[in-house]
């Protein structure tokens, strides 16, 4: 698909990878399959998807690619084995890609987006002995009372970023292939992008307001 992609329309300027599949399981019931059915989409996939468009990205120094992660990249909720471990592992690779190649023109970042009201979201609330209630409860506990809808027919941004904070620590600015040194690798977190520059290249978006105890199952 990319090689067809490549040779109608150049090399790829944006990639998002938004894939996703929900595996929970009890750690011990889960199966070999179970285990591979998860990576392979939410982890391996995004990494499939980066190197095949990484090469032109260089080529030209300039790029976007964005992963799109999940409230389960920061914290582990009783009861959803491996999802959190993929998507762990997906903030661990664009925390890897954007160290990698911010001097080189490519911006990786990614987007935790919270609670959408999707597919996955609905199978996760007919689990419970009473769907309509897990629904009812966890639209409690969202900042504007609901789920986010992935199609909301209009262009405002504010029910879906409310109270979100934005940390601006950039820990190098320079190219160490001009500097001669090595970029501090100190808390990826602190790389992050500013304005135009590219050198500080990784965000995280997660909303502050994130409730750690809420029922599992939305991205």
């Amino acid at each position: 698909m990319h090689a067809e992609v490549r040779a109608r329309l150049g090399a790829v300027d944006i990639l998002v990878n938004n894939a996703g599949i929900a595996v929970f399981r009890e750690p011990l019931q889960a199966t070999d399959e179970d285990w591979r059915k998860c990576m392979s989409v939410d982890l391996e996939g995004v990494w499939y998807c980066c190197r095949a468009v990484l090469p032109g990205m260089l080529e030209k120094q300039n790029g976007a690619i964005i992963n799109i992660i999940s409230n389960h990249s920061f914290s582990i909720i009783r009861g959803t084995f491996p999802y959190p471990i993929a998507k762990h592992g997906l903030l661990g690779l664009t925390r890897s890609l954007a160290l990698e190649y911010a001097d080189r023109g490519v911006a990786v970042n990614a987007i935790s987006p919270g609670y959408v009201d999707t597919p996955i979201a609905e199978w996760d609330f007919s689990r419970a002995p009473d769907p309509s209630k897990a629904r009812r409860d966890t639209e409690a506990k969202q900042p504007v009372g609901r789920c986010r809808r992935a199609h909301s027919g209009h262009s405002r941004t504010s029910d879906r970023f409310n109270g979100h904070r934005r940390p601006c620590k950039p820990t190098f600015a320079r190219s160490p292939a001009r500097t001669g040194g090595q970029p501090n690798r100190g808390d990826a977190e602190n790389h992050i992008q500013c304005g135009p520059s590219r050198a500080n290249n990784f965000h995280a978006a997660a909303p502050e307001h994130i409730d750690r105890g809420k029922p599992k199952g939305c991205r």
